[in-house]
């Protein structure tokens, strides 16, 4: 019993500092922003307290304390509401268009982008498959199953165009594949093919020819696709050791594009320097120590491979986003977990932890 209160209750701090310290984030990185866009300087930070930690929260709790072996028989139910409502992005009557793209739900007064809640369901319905086939030593159809579920989440994904999720969806169900106890040699197989079918989808759409080819000349075009990242690495360098102080940072104030989202990692390192970068990282790295170590004191194969799935999609997701951010990769438009601003990012990941910590209250005897 104290393993598992060690592991729940240092999961909590990690959770609860990532979110505290995010809302004290985008309250300095918004105002600027706010002031110019509303004239108010809390507009965005009040609009991420009510349309995204406030539902998130009350959906998280519901998801913490509903009972997972009774949620089970459900889960195909709720990736199909997951995929249709993606697929709704597409229709006329509530779909929303934005810069050439159908990710976004206008239902009344309030919008959403369903491709966030469709990586919960995703890894819902992933660990529910896992955790049937494994139960009956069904390895064959494991396989199966996963190039199954990858087709239609590319389908649907790549027809918003929405890349990014797409990698974080695929991520995920591999890492949750592999820890199934499938073998290397297949694993390397599948990765082997998703990498060329990559390979081929990229050149489909320019803007992704576009962030290639300003990731490997970003001297080329400064003041366009080399811009933000020439922006977010001067804004990490600026910052040195202690950074400039939270509020203090220059970047904010219009020279970096997307600085509350994509941008947020770079904005953290101006104003608190090295030190407070690095204790984002330390925090999503101790997210997985605990939350690890708390999945597999479960007994069920259902809520392990949940639990761990849930865990990867969140160090997934911070991975990309601080890759880019530092120019290890192409710019993408995936944000810090907990931390950037966007209000149905926040809902998912909320309702995702909720279900973490469902899996971690309960222990093997």
């Amino acid at each position: 019993m104290k393993k598992r209160s060690a592991n729940f209750y240092g999961l909590l701090g990690i959770v609860l500092a990532l979110i505290l310290g995010g809302i004290l984030i985008l309250t300095s990185v918004s105002m600027p922003i706010s002031l110019k866009k509303t004239g108010s300087p809390y507009y965005f930070l009040t609009h991420q307290l009510l349309y995204g930690f406030l539902p998130g929260l009350i959906l998280g709790f519901i998801a913490f304390y509903f009972p997972i072996e009774r949620f089970k028989k459900y889960v195909p139910y709720v990736f199909l509401a997951g995929l249709l409502s993606v697929i709704a992005t597409f229709t006329s009557l509530v779909g929303l268009g934005l810069e050439g793209a159908s990710r976004w739900l206008q239902i009344g007064s309030i919008s959403f982008q369903p491709s966030e809640f469709l990586k919960i369901a995703f890894i819902l319905y992933w660990a529910y498959l896992l955790a049937t086939l494994k139960e009956r030593s069904k390895n064959k159809d494991l396989f199966i199953a996963f190039w199954l579920t990858t087709i239609v989440i590319s389908t649907v994904l790549l027809l918003q165009p929405d890349m990014s999720t797409l990698v974080i969806i695929i991520g995920t169900s591999l890492g949750m594949y592999f820890l199934s106890g499938v073998s290397f040699k297949r694993l390397m197989s599948i990765v082997l093919i998703l990498i060329i079918l990559a390979a081929a989808v990229i050149p489909l759409a320019g803007y992704r020819l576009s962030r290639l080819d300003s990731f490997l000349h970003p001297g080329q075009a400064p003041l366009s696709g080399g811009y933000q990242m020439r922006q977010q690495i001067l804004a990490i360098g600026s910052g040195g050791l202690f950074g400039k102080g939270l509020g203090f940072g220059n970047q904010k104030f219009g020279f970096l594009p997307h600085s509350m989202s994509d941008s947020i990692f770079a904005i953290i390192s101006e104003e608190t320097g090295l030190i407070g970068a690095l204790l984002i990282i330390v925090l999503f790295v101790l997210l997985t120590w605990f939350g690890f170590r708390a999945c597999l004191q479960n007994p069920s194969y259902f809520s392990q491979f949940l639990g761990v799935g849930v865990i990867l999609w969140i160090d997934i997701q911070a991975i990309i986003h601080i890759s880019a951010n530092l120019g290890l990769i192409p710019v993408s438009g995936i944000p810090l977990p907990f931390i950037s601003y966007g209000g149905s990012a926040l809902t998912a990941e909320l309702i995702a932890i909720g279900f973490l910590f469902n899996v971690a209250r309960k222990t093997k005897n």
